[in-house]
């Protein structure tokens, strides 16, 4: 049993240190092509912008997943997938 609380604990432990690299590569994602002035409507820009903001607002406070979630969307908008 004890064996197997630790497998959960360290698959988890994986997909947390997976979603803080990501995060970060996605805000710099983010941030190149906000950067370029992407040829996106006024009021997308504007959410792009929020999005960004409240992703690195999660980053900071560990919430790494929210983060990934956030930037995906921007990065939706901003055409990059």
């Amino acid at each position: 049993m004890k064996v197997l609380r630790l497998a959960l604990v360290l698959s988890f432990a994986n997909i947390g240190i997976a979603a803080a690299g990501q995060c970060e590569d996605d805000l710099a994602t983010v941030d190149s092509a906000l950067a370029a002035s992407p040829a996106v409507e006024t009021e997308e820009l504007v959410k792009v912008q929020k999005l960004r903001n409240e992703a690195a607002d999660d980053a900071a406070s560990g919430n790494k997943e929210n983060c990934v979630v956030k930037l995906a969307e921007a990065k939706i908008i901003l055409k990059l997938q």
